[in-house]
């Protein structure tokens, strides 16, 4: 993992993103501490970008990626202080509500979703949305049973 890449301001805008392709723009925050595990790794994010991805679920995603759930729980607890620093600055910007186990989309802080605004990387983020929203539709237990994150 590129800790010089996968930061909290790349990690906004991974939050961002789920957020904003989330129904109500909200989400548990179960699911929120998913966003950046998932997103910040390049196959994952592959896979999700396609328009013509078949990948609806995380089962999808492990039948594409079988080798991604072997080593998930171990690149969710290494961004674990990174995803909570993140939803601590949206939070402080202004970005994101937090509110019964829930944070939700206030204002975006990334309005332009350009390659040449965000670079490669954050765009590729940019185009998962509407996947990562199937992804995150699962039950939160189903989904940290599924991804073998044990707490």
């Amino acid at each position: 993992m590129n800790r010089l890449v996968n930061n909290e301001i790349l990690g906004l805008l991974a939050l961002q993103t789920a957020l904003a392709n989330a129904e109500r723009q909200s989400l548990q925050m179960s699911k929120a501490f998913l966003v950046l595990p998932l997103l910040f790794n390049a196959r994952i994010r592959s896979a999700l970008k396609r328009k013509n991805s078949a990948v609806i679920g995380v089962s999808d995603l492990i039948a594409t990626i079988p080798s991604f759930v072997i080593s998930f729980n171990a690149r969710f607890s290494n961004l674990l202080c990174v995803s909570l620093n993140t939803v601590i600055v949206a939070h402080e910007v202004g970005m994101v509500d937090l509110h019964d186990q829930e944070i939700s989309l206030l204002r975006p802080a990334f309005v332009k979703t350009d390659a040449k605004t965000l670079g490669k990387i954050g765009a590729d983020i940019h185009l998962c949305g509407p996947r990562l929203k199937l992804l995150l539709n699962e039950n939160s237990a189903d989904l940290y049973r599924k991804l073998g994150i044990q707490l």
